[in-house]
């Protein structure tokens, strides 16, 4: 049995732990980033058990990161429920990996945790965002454990990669949004992405070059990864805090 079935495995055991449910549980099992978390923490010489283990705790606390995204801003009954779970599914992430003496690990999802945390209340607190700033920090809040799991690691070369790729997929994703949605503002929005297309579409291409040799084979692995996220699944997760940008 492969390493990210013995970790879905290992989800499934903890979330059917859990006392509440929602409707993000079944994505986090097959949610595209967790096979760039699987592959970033295979990079370690940890043991087997050591390694599914941390996995599931950082798919756990991105879960319970996500799962706290679907607050409404509005008083809502099923607002208590949810934030329930997302607090039930963080404590699960800190027993796990506080099985293990890895503190810079610790500290550094502390930092990402924050940031997110940070990143959520600056999207609440303007009621409308440029293209350029709303995707960058849409993909800084669906991201930001993997960027300082890759710092950990002290792959912080693929940190631009990351950035940028996401950036484009998630711009394709708005793009088709607007094309669907003829409603209020949308020729303007999709007159806006476009543009931002057609200015971010070079740079790729020359980042794409700028990627060192000897992680090639990775950046492809988190290249698919991120396009399967952001095309095929991103689209299906619906937050109430970004409802009003962009």
């Amino acid at each position: 049995m492969g390493i990210k079935q013995l970790v879905q495995n290992k989800l499934k055991s903890e979330l059917n732990q859990a006392t509440v449910q929602t409707a993000m549980d079944p994505f986090m099992i097959n949610d595209d980033r967790l096979d760039i978390i699987i592959e970033l923490i295979n990079q370690l010489k940890w043991s087997l058990d050591k390694k599914i283990d941390i996995i599931t705790a950082i798919a756990l606390l991105q879960l319970s990161l996500d799962t706290h995204q679907q607050v409404s801003n509005e008083r809502d009954s099923c607002n208590a429920k949810v934030i329930l779970h997302g607090d039930r599914l963080s404590c699960q992430y800190y027993v796990l990996i506080a099985k293990y003496d890895e503190v810079s690990l610790i500290h550094s999802l502390a930092v990402a945790i924050k940031e997110v945390n940070q990143l959520k209340i600056q999207l609440m607190n303007h009621a409308y965002l440029d293209g350029e700033s709303y995707i960058k920090m849409k993909v800084d809040i669906e991201l930001k454990l993997i960027i300082h799991l890759i710092h950990y690691l002290e792959f912080t070369t693929l940190e631009p990669f990351i950035n940028k790729t996401s950036y484009n997929y998630l711009l394709e994703v708005e793009q088709e949004r607007a094309r669907i949605n003829l409603e209020k503002n949308s020729y303007q929005k999709k007159h806006e992405l476009d543009i931002l297309h057609m200015k971010k579409q070079f740079s790729f291409i020359q980042l794409n070059n700028q990627v060192p040799q000897t992680l090639l084979s990775l950046t492809e692995l988190i290249q698919i990864a991120l396009k399967k996220f952001f095309k095929y699944q991103y689209p299906n997760k619906h937050f109430f805090i970004t409802d009003n940008c962009l």
